[in-house]
């Protein structure tokens, strides 16, 4: 008889299960780095003291405890499906406390699930679709396990809602209609108005909201703002008739609500907690993890601490020649790929690809002259139907149409010579209110137009001997706030260098602010405007477009139009864009070239429409 066989039962169990989530992690261990490799992160089993899932973003380290999920009675089958989902959601966190503003928007999510349990069962409702919906697209393999543990495990494996609180109905409805959408729920009629109302909401391409914020795609921060624009007050709204009705039912006549009436549902609360497999995850242990990094400076810095091998070398050889840190070239690169994902929801292209479209159009109209053929005609340069010709002669026609002349085809109409775009961005300190989105919003924009200006440029560049006419495409960025931060951020020029990208980048990231002086830096925009550069702006030889973002009045709204009609003056187009509807006033101001952007995570699109708009007329036709 084995030493195993006379140890406690509940003790031979614990040993079982360690020797199998062991052996599954064996099995499995590869499979877990290579996906998590994609995201740049590494997967460790958790050390048997620790006993549980646990993050390290410094080391950029995800520990593994595939115990715990045998510990819930999950099967091996459908233990890699589970952690696979773990990792999606330690790589969503990762990369919004990587991204502009993302540590303060994660500091406030943390804070409302710390103080919410009804919060945090909504939100982890929907994050679960989007972080479902991006594992079977990268390991399609786990798709059935997923959609199998919707159909048998989750609230028992029902379809019927009804016996639970009308918010939860909701919260549980969103995840399973976005799990399994052709399957019928059974809700109370409130909660399937709350649901058809949600339904109601959609883009312009007809997407609904709920899609939107679950394509994977989607980045954290924009889900969270959207999550709480459209789902939140509809959730809210049944929540607080739930806390009515079960405040009057007898059974609760002695029981006082507590924590804002979560206390009257927190067996329900419970209940889900311990059939949701992300209880595998402690609640802690992302907030934990980002506090460390922070502490150690991983967030702004490339993980793994300094680069040993020859293509970290060369990437740190590379940044420092440019006058960068490593450190804020990896982030910036991480912020481009945002700006390579946002997509036009009518056409569903992506946005950088559309605009792309546009610079070879007006490429296009600047060709050369080129030399084209004209046949057939009875005298030309050249015989193009010899056969023709000689029945042609035996017949006595000694003037047949065989021939073909050349002629120069010119491209008529005036044109602009050069093309300067100036982005005017918003630094004052409410840009930074509420989760951050404005700021967060108007560096996407403006990076967006940075890039696909530049690549415009450089397209120019690289088809230069094919132009007739000259074409320089130049760019420029300023900021407005108080005197400290109204600024020049990136010289007129047609260049983007690596510390221009950065310098930008990080001045965005800062809403320091005091005031809105928008018309000190259009002010200095004019002045910088020479004689000579005028004049060819008058002459619709050089076409200057200005974009201002701002969320809020000007300080000095006398001084700002003043400005404004100055640049129109000497031929400039001043474009305003209002922030939210608390930039309203910017319709006003701009009138006729001003215009409000209320969903702020449309701003990037805006702004790419606004180019589109502006340049698509840069070949004048008369």
């Amino acid at each position: 008889m084995s030493t195993t066989e006379h140890l406690p039962e509940q003790t031979q169990e614990q040993i079982a299960r360690r020797e199998m989530a062991e052996r599954i992690w064996r099995d499995h261990s590869k499979y877990f780095e290579a996906y998590a490799g994609v995201h740049g992160l590494k997967v460790e089993p958790s050390p048997p003291k620790l006993g549980t899932f646990a993050v390290d973003l410094e080391k950029g380290v995800v520990y593994v405890a595939v115990e715990r999920f045998l510990e819930r009675g999950y099967s091996e089958a459908e233990i890699p499906a589970y952690v696979l989902h773990e990792l999606e959601h330690v790589r969503e966190a990762d990369a919004l406390v990587h991204s502009c503003g993302g540590v303060e928007t994660w500091r406030a999510h943390g804070k409302r699930r710390k103080e919410s349990r009804r919060y945090g069962i909504l939100d982890n409702c929907v994050d679960d679709i989007k972080v479902n919906r991006t594992e079977m697209l990268r390991a399609p393999v786990q798709t059935e396990t997923l959609f199998r543990f919707y159909r048998t495990r989750f609230n028992k494996g029902s379809a019927d809602f009804t016996d639970a609180p009308r918010h939860l109905q909701f919260a549980y409805s969103l995840l399973r209609r976005g799990m399994l959408p052709d399957e019928s729920i059974g809700v109370a009629p409130e909660v399937r108005a709350a649901l058809d109302e949600l339904d109601a909401v959609r883009g312009p391409s007809g997407r609904t909201a709920m899609d939107i914020m679950t394509d994977p795609q989607t980045e954290m921060s924009t889900r969270l703002a959207l999550q709480e624009r459209y789902v939140e007050p509809l959730y809210e709204r049944l929540f607080q008739q739930d806390v009515v009705e079960r405040a009057q039912s007898k059974d609760q006549q002695e029981q006082q609500p507590q924590q804002g009436g979560e206390g009257a549902f927190s067996e329900e609360y419970d209940a889900f907690d311990a059939e949701n497999p992300d209880g595998a995850f402690p609640d802690d242990a992302l907030g934990k993890a980002v506090e460390d990094a922070e502490k150690a400076g991983a967030l702004s810095q490339p993980r793994g601490g300094q680069p040993s091998d020859a293509a970290a070398e060369a990437r740190v050889a590379y940044a420092r020649e440019h006058g960068v840190s490593e450190g804020d070239l990896t982030q910036y690169r991480r912020f481009y790929e945002q700006i390579a994902a946002l997509s036009d929801p009518e056409t569903d292209r992506s946005v950088v690809d559309e605009l792309r479209g546009l610079f070879e159009r007006i490429i296009s109209e600047r060709q050369r002259p080129r030399m084209v053929p004209k046949h057939p005609v009875t005298h030309g340069h050249r015989l193009s139907r010899p056969a023709q010709a000689h029945i042609a002669t035996r017949t006595g026609d000694r003037h047949p149409p065989v021939w073909e002349t050349i002629e120069r085809k010119e491209k008529k109409g005036e044109l602009y010579g050069d093309i300067d775009v100036a982005l005017v961005c918003d630094r004052s300190g409410s840009m930074a209110e509420g989760n951050g989105q404005k700021a967060v919003q108007q560096r996407l924009a403006a990076g967006l137009a940075l890039e696909a200006l530049t690549d415009f440029a450089d397209l120019v560049h690289e088809r230069k001997k094919e132009l007739a006419d000259d074409l320089t495409v130049r760019t420029q960025v300023w900021s407005f706030g108080d005197e400290a931060v109204t600024q020049e951020l990136k010289p007129l020029n047609d260049e983007l260098t690596e510390q221009d990208r950065v310098s930008v980048y990080r001045a965005l990231g800062s809403t320091s602010g005091q005031s809105t002086m928008d018309y000190a830096a259009l002010e200095r925009i004019a002045d910088a405007i020479g004689a000579d550069e005028e004049k060819l702006m008058r002459e619709r030889k050089l076409k200057k477009i200005i974009i201002v973002l701002t969320d809020g009045d000007s300080s000095n709204t006398t001084a700002l139009k003043s400005q404004i009609a100055r640049l129109r003056e000497m031929g400039a187009v001043v474009v305003g864009v209002g922030i939210t509807k608390e930039g309203t006033a910017a319709k006003k101001a701009y009138a006729p070239d001003g215009l409000v952007c209320e969903d702020v995570v449309d701003l990037p699109r805006t702004l790419a429409e606004l180019l589109k708009k502006h340049l698509a007329d840069v070949n004048i036709r008369h």
